[in-house]
């Protein structure tokens, strides 16, 4: 029982850390671009609060952002066919002139 009872204290005690961390973190971030609100701040110490939902919305909120976005095929106005005969397309970033670095 006693042992039982240290391991949960240790538990809080993690769970209460890392909340910290999550809340002093988001608060930085809404000093440092300006949009702290005591709405903004209210909604940072629900997510502290609940840093394991808050942390899984966020890693799927990142990896959606990451996938590139499907385009429709109207935007496509050549069909593969004729895409694949007018043959490859330069790279974008070739017609983009380079810096030279001073040596």
């Amino acid at each position: 029982m006693t042992g039982a009872m240290i391991l949960m204290f240790l538990g809080a005690l993690l769970y209460g850390v890392v909340a910290l961390m999550f809340l002093a973190f988001s608060c930085a971030e809404l000093i440092d671009t300006g949009r702290s609100s005591r709405g903004r701040l209210l909604l940072a110490i629900s997510a502290a609060a609940a840093w394991p939902v808050a942390l899984v919305v966020a890693s799927v909120a990142a990896a959606m952002a990451r996938r590139p976005a499907a385009r429709p095929a109207s935007v496509d106005r050549k069909s593969p066919a004729a895409a694949a005969a007018a043959g490859p397309r330069k790279a974008e970033s070739a017609a983009v002139p380079r810096k030279r670095l001073a040596a």
